[in-house]
């Protein structure tokens, strides 16, 4: 319908400089233990980074920045593969705002804990709204279509199916997260 039925995005205080660089085993335990504190399924977080971006901190789309301008405004990053014209903080429009705005807006997503903070509020809004993990994460990429139609469903299943052999395979062995 056109509609914009997205979240408002939240306001998320800049991330460090230096992100430090995450293990595929800490991004797993910091996805399962942020679904627990939120009363998310623990397969919620973990399935949305492995479909997005197999758990890559360093993801991107376009993989090549010269092409941002021909994937525009499908220009994303980190394991959540947030995109930068649905930021928080980004100061345009639909119009491809060129690579320095790019970089401002979408190196953030690098960074593991702003890209999971940000994906937290997102996914719990479609979470409450569809009660189903698949369902949720069609939501999530917009344009948050139906999910049955969304033509990224079968990444999203296989996301899914990988983020329960995971959990299945941790329960009663995760590690604590700390402070």
């Amino acid at each position: 319908n056109g509609e914009d039925v997205r979240p408002p995005p939240a306001d998320l205080p800049p991330p460090p400089e230096e992100p430090r660089v995450w293990s595929r085993d800490e991004i797993i335990d910091w996805c399962i233990q942020r679904s627990e504190d939120e009363g998310l399924p623990w397969t919620l977080l973990l399935a949305c980074g492995i479909a997005e971006s197999n758990l890559n901190q360093y993801a991107r789309r376009p993989t090549d920045p010269l092409l941002d301008d021909e994937y525009w405004p499908d220009v994303s990053m980190g394991v959540f593969q947030q995109t930068v014209r649905w930021a928080a903080g980004y100061p345009g429009d639909n119009e491809f705002p060129g690579p320095d705005i790019v970089t401002e807006i979408g190196d953030r997503y690098y960074n593991f804990e702003f890209a999971l903070e940000a994906a937290v509020p997102q996914l719990k809004y479609w979470w409450n709204q569809e009660h189903d993990v698949v369902n949720a994460l069609c939501r999530y990429n917009w344009p948050a279509r139906d999910p049955l139609t969304n033509p990224n469903r079968q990444n999203y299943l296989r996301g899914f199916k990988e983020a329960q052999d995971i959990v299945t395979a941790r329960s009663g062995d995760l590690v604590e997260i700390p402070p």
